[in-house]
């Protein structure tokens, strides 16, 4: 099992994580949590990733901070989760931010999701007890 924690006093930059690990950051996931994986953000802490994520069927994210997730490029930076089993994220939000449109799809439940870039594609029903749209489009499909 793999576990992430995200610590109060840092600002975890997965960007800066797979350049000095050598993972390739061309490809649009740039974190992929395996099954059994555990990814915990805590309470004011701030998870960047400047790319894609994708959380396989029996990871966990638990998130009390915030996780942005951010554009740039050509590149797509999507949040993709393969959960079987419904659950909820935490009290934490999901920022989308950057250039070009940006696609979500989770069965599970959001506390907080922001939307500040070209727009958002909801791939699946989203639920979340708030939204915040700064900048673009949501598109429900």
């Amino acid at each position: 099992m793999h576990n992430f924690f995200i610590m109060k006093k840092y600002t975890f930059l997965i960007s800066a994580f797979f350049i000095l690990t050598g993972y390739n950051l061309l490809a649009q996931d740039v974190l992929i949590a395996k099954s059994g994986a555990v990814i915990l953000i805590q309470n004011g802490a701030v998870l960047y990733c400047n790319g894609g994520i994708n959380l396989e069927n029996g990871s966990v994210l638990n998130n009390a901070g915030s996780l942005m997730i951010e554009r740039s490029g050509a590149a797509t930076a999507d949040f993709t989760d393969n959960t079987v089993v419904p659950y909820n994220y935490g009290s934490g939000k999901l920022v989308f931010t950057g250039a070009g449109v940006q696609t979500i799809s989770s069965i599970n439940q959001f506390e907080r999701i922001e939307v500040d870039n070209a727009g958002l594609n909801l791939a699946t029903t989203i639920n979340s007890n708030m939204w915040y749209l700064i900048k673009g489009k949501v598109n429900t499909g």
